[in-house]
């Protein structure tokens, strides 16, 4: 069976079933998405987007009915096409398991993957590095059906101006373009044209922890002007607080990923977008196995992010995972975990709206405005709970309905 043949198979029988998109929902609570939460409403679907939405009355007809409606979540910083089997413990190993997994079998993982946050409500997703064949082959695979798959915004090969990040490992190299302080403009705009057409997504390694490249400040503001001239999104790779030139209006779109460090000085509040790391594969290793050393490491890394959750709490913080892992668990599967994730922000003080918006409308700059809200005129999409999380934050593990532009993909 050729590949080609292979994907339209793993998609007949991964598909989510999809019903009529026309119909009309009671909802007897929900987030509308700026951050208003309504009651006993009516909403009304047509040709997959809202049409009305009224106040219940004694007349009102429907054909569903929710406990509580929200916009559909999203993970902006996902590996779709990268696994790791060893749990963040040995990265050598890690690369070779990728090296050596058949296209066949990249494929069906990640349909693991993607039907996993499709189950756990997350519609919209961004992957930030992976092989580039593996990932274009994934995103065509999906496009086949974008009505009953989450949409998946890809990056494929990152920039990173060092030679060190991947001390020769031929797996790792294919994942960065060569020393960006080699290219020229010409070249750099190319390449950028080229992920315009199949991407969407540029990234960049800037203090390149743990692969040890060093961009200087100029080469980032080289690329990313040359990425904003194009019309393409950025994300940047950081381990401290970014240059405060990226405060800058033309880089308002520009995401950073793995926060580590901070300083007083620096004030990117509302004016970037951040994209928290939660839940250290290390701690997730822990709960399915009995080991002293990542215990430990978890409460170091945990401490670490009660003062990365403060500073990302003044920001217009938007979600994302990072995580690259399958596990043979049915329950405690990546979105589980990520589910975890946002309830532990919720459990160090902010507030469940505050934890909505980051998992929801605070990404709409990361994915160029596209994604919905539950009012008129508005894509019929978002996700239906067994009850409040503002009065039962447990409620987010508890996705009884995913609706994808009027369409059911899931359903109690």
């Amino acid at each position: 069976m050729n590949l080609a043949k292979t994907l339209i198979f793993i998609i007949f029988i991964l598909s989510p079933l999809q019903a009529a998109r026309d119909g009309s929902w009671l909802v007897k609570e929900y987030f509308d998405g700026e951050d208003r939460v309504q009651k006993n409403s009516v909403i009304k679907v047509k040709s997959g987007r809202i049409v009305a939405i009224s106040p219940l009355k004694e007349s009102s007809t429907w054909d569903y009915s929710i406990p509580f409606a929200m916009p559909p979540m999203v993970d902006a910083h996902v590996h779709s096409t990268f696994f790791d089997p060893y749990f963040a413990s040995n990265p050598e190993a890690m690369l070779v398991f990728n090296r050596q997994l058949s296209n066949h079998d990249s494929q069906s993982k990640s349909f693991q993957l993607i039907n996993d946050a499709l189950k756990k409500g997350f519609l919209f997703l961004r992957d930030l590095g992976g092989e580039e064949e593996k990932v274009n082959s994934l995103k065509a695979a999906l496009n086949k059906t974008p009505d009953i798959y989450p949409l998946l915004l890809t990056s494929g090969r990152a920039f990173a101006s060092g030679k060190a990040q991947c001390d020769g490992d031929p797996s790792c190299a294919r994942m960065f373009y060569p020393d960006s302080a080699s290219l020229s403009d010409i070249k750099i705009r190319s390449l950028l044209r080229q992920k315009k057409e199949l991407h969407e997504v540029v990234k960049i390694y800037f203090d390149n922890d743990p692969f040890e490249g060093k961009m200087r400040e100029r080469e980032l503001k080289r690329i990313v002007t040359l990425a904003k001239e194009i019309g393409l999104s950025v994300a940047i790779h950081v381990t401290t607080v970014p240059p405060s030139f990226l405060s800058d209006k033309i880089f308002r779109d520009v995401s950073f990923e793995h926060i580590y460090q901070f300083n007083n000085s620096a004030n990117i509040q509302k004016k970037s977008i951040l994209v928290p790391t939660d839940l250290p594969l290390s701690f997730i290793h822990h709960l399915n196995t009995v080991d002293s050393e990542k215990y430990s490491f978890h409460f170091y890394e945990k401490e670490r992010q009660v003062k990365r959750m403060e500073y990302l709490r003044k920001s217009e913080a938007c979600f994302g995972s990072d995580f690259y892992f399958l596990t043979a668990d049915s329950v405690r599967t990546p979105y589980y975990w990520a589910i975890e994730g946002l309830l532990d922000y919720y459990s160090r003080g902010w507030s469940m709206a505050e934890v909505l918006r980051m998992v929801t409308t605070n990404c709409n700059k990361v994915f160029r405005g596209i994604l919905p809200k539950i009012l008129v005129g508005e894509e019929a999409s978002f996700i239906g709970l067994n009850k409040s999380p503002f009065k039962d934050p447990q409620a987010l593990h508890n996705v009884l309905w995913v609706i994808k532009k009027g369409s059911v993909l899931k359903e109690p």
